[in-house]
């Protein structure tokens, strides 16, 4: 049963079956197609509350992500999750974000969370606790969200299980979580980058349709000064959670390339967010158990818009040396600020009536 108030994403009628699909197939043009592997986060508290009873978020052999709004109901309260992952390639990469919604949107610092990735029998192998750069209110903010990446160098079956808890049992309230797996080659990724993508004036368009949970594979160019820009659709009060997976030196780690994100507003020049790295990274042989700790050369940002319009998002690299392929993990938490405002300008109007007008009688996917 899932919680009251647990507001999962907004194709909830796939439920699990939206995360069975497997990835590993062409990419069309970003947005023109359901995103293979789309599911959403279930959360079936009390039920989840041990490592031996996650709630799934993904299954799947890479390159394939998840989303949703779940809750803890108290400072006490624990919710495990599961990623199973059939890898076919070596250094597979399972990542987990949280974004803390209780204080929208003024703030995202509420809940403040506590992220573990743990194994049977519930041993600890990594954790994080404030990880990214925020923007909420119009201001940056403290990230009392968190991330981690747990990479895989073998060819095998493994399930990584990661814990939301409250940082000190002090807060509790909805959280979204951005989860992925990553492996292999990243142009078999959902979707791709569309070069030449250097400017805002070219950046490669997101659909907002599927902007709710979307996996890219990316590449910063060998000559070491590639920018990738993103076009960004909001409505005004959606929440952007985005962060980066560095993938070109795997199995060996995930240090390259060494990613800074930053967001601009609509105009795409004013810079709201900045980050360089995020989260905490580790690899898991998921063979012999042993843990590897990394310096987190992945970014990751979360954001509010103050407005409705097309944001950007900007991924480079930290120096010259900084190329390779990454994959760039976004999901759109849907503001419900005022449900009559369909275009999202802030007003409610005769445009906003058109466009129901317009759709009656159409049947939705």
């Amino acid at each position: 049963m899932r919680r009251p108030g647990c507001r999962v994403g907004r194709r909830s009628c796939l439920g699990l079956l939206g995360v069975l699909v497997l990835a590993g197939v062409g990419s069309p043009a970003l947005g023109q197609q359901a995103l293979t592997g789309l599911g959403v986060v279930p959360d079936s508290d009390p039920a989840n509350n041990t490592v031996s009873t996650p709630d799934l978020v993904l299954l799947g052999r890479g390159n394939t992500s998840s989303f949703g709004v779940c809750r803890l109901v108290s400072g006490a309260d624990v919710d495990y999750y599961g990623v199973f992952f059939d890898s076919a390639f070596a250094g597979g990469v399972s990542a987990f974000m949280t974004t803390p919604l209780g204080g929208y949107p003024g703030s995202l610092q509420t809940p403040d969370t506590l992220l573990q990735s743990r194994n049977i029998p519930d041993a600890l192998l990594a954790s994080s606790d404030d990880a990214g750069s925020d923007y909420a209110g119009g201001v940056v903010v403290a990230a009392r969200g968190s991330l981690v990446r747990v990479m895989n160098p073998q060819v095998t079956v493994w399930v990584t299980y990661f814990r939301v808890q409250s940082l000190g049992g002090a807060s509790a309230g909805p959280y979204g979580v951005t989860a992925s797996i990553s492996g292999g080659e990243t142009s078999y990724a959902p979707f791709r980058e569309i070069e030449p993508n250097d400017t805002p004036a070219t950046a490669t368009r997101l659909n907002q349709r599927t902007l709710d949970n979307m996996l890219i594979g990316a590449e910063l160019g060998s000559s070491g000064i590639d920018q990738d820009w993103y076009a960004v659709p909001l409505g005004r009060g959606d929440v952007l959670a985005a962060f980066t997976t560095p993938m070109a030196n795997i199995p060996a780690n995930l240090q390259r390339p060494d990613t800074i994100v930053d967001v601009f507003a609509p105009d795409g020049a004013t810079t709201l967010v900045t980050d360089d790295d995020a989260g905490t990274d580790i690899i898991y042989n998921y063979n012999t158990s042993a843990v590897t700790s990394l310096t987190a050369r992945g970014s990751a940002v979360r954001l509010v818009a103050p407005a409705a319009g097309t944001y950007f998002l900007r991924v480079r690299g930290f120096n010259a040396a900084a190329t390779g392929s990454y994959t760039l993990t976004l999901s759109r938490f849907p503001a419900n600020l005022c449900p009559a405002d369909v275009d999202g300008n802030g007003a409610i109007g005769a445009n906003d009536l058109t466009i129901l007008l317009n759709s009656f009688g159409q049947t939705c996917p």
